[in-house]
């Protein structure tokens, strides 16, 4: 699933999804990116109180990094070795909760799947940034607000860390470039997918981003079963016109089967 934007606990209630009640501890949750916990207006309170409860749950769960993802609050948790790769382990007060952030490009092996995340977007609705520090922020801030402009505060609700690390992930992949993948899990989808997809008021399709352009290139470039991706907020499996491996997944809960099939519970 992905893009849960703070509504942690809404979306992974047993009332929102009946089947989350037969998991157990031999389960893992992918969150594919925009966690959003904490974030923005959300408390670290708020934050800790959504980890206590994901703590509860018989699962693991795994975040992929997205572009509303609060990465000063992740990268200051600590860097811990999961499943073949490496992580980011949720703390709050030296406690430790069963919550992982994927912040750097990396593999991982679990049950004999082959899992490559690459996290990282760039967000359509930071054009206009503003820093808290600045002289007549609030003023501003009040301004955009009146006239219904879309923007972000650095450090608040903007990380120049969301944006995908383009060099750093093409030196890695240079040493994995010749290896089968049966899953690759990404927030954001290649320039292929981009190109085709245009959000819904906007007047026309954005251009391709540096970070979609070299997801682009892996899926030219790659040997992988199925890509799934997420960051358009909507559920789709695309054709063979684009490329019927990759999915798009949002509300939707992907089963991932050992034969590598896909199944929405």
């Amino acid at each position: 699933m992905s893009d849960t934007h703070g509504k942690v606990i809404e979306r992974f209630s047993f009332r929102h999804n009946t089947a989350l009640r037969e998991l157990n501890n031999n389960d893992i949750i992918f969150v594919l990116g925009d966690f959003g916990q904490p974030f923005g207006p959300t408390t670290y309170k708020e934050a800790k109180y959504t980890f206590k409860f994901l703590n509860e749950k018989p699962w693991t769960t795994i975040v992929i990094g997205g572009n509303h993802d609060d990465y000063d609050y992740w990268q200051s948790c600590p860097q811990v070795k999961l499943f073949g790769g490496i992580a980011r382990q949720a703390t709050f007060d030296d406690k430790l909760y069963s919550v992982f952030f994927i912040d750097e490009i990396t593999i991982l092996d679990i049950n004999s799947q082959h899992i490559l995340c690459i996290p990282g977007a760039e967000s359509h609705d930071a054009d206009i940034l503003l820093d808290p520090n600045e002289i007549g922020f609030k003023r501003k801030q009040s301004l955009l607000r009146k006239h219904n402009e879309w923007f972000r505060i650095i450090g608040r609700s903007w990380w120049p860390q969301e944006k995908m690390d383009v060099p750093k992930n093409a030196e890695f992949m240079e040493y994995h470039i010749n290896e089968h993948f049966d899953y690759i899990f990404t927030h954001d989808a290649p320039a292929l997918i981009n190109q085709w997809f245009k959000r819904p008021g906007e007047p026309a399709r954005r251009p391709s981003t540096a970070g979609q352009l070299f997801l682009e290139e892996l899926r030219r470039t790659l040997d992988f079963d199925a890509w799934i991706h997420a960051h358009f907020h909507f559920d789709h499996t695309w054709n063979k016109l684009h490329d019927d491996r990759i999915h798009c997944v949002y509300h939707d809960i992907l089963q991932l089967a050992e034969e590598n099939s896909l199944t929405i519970v």
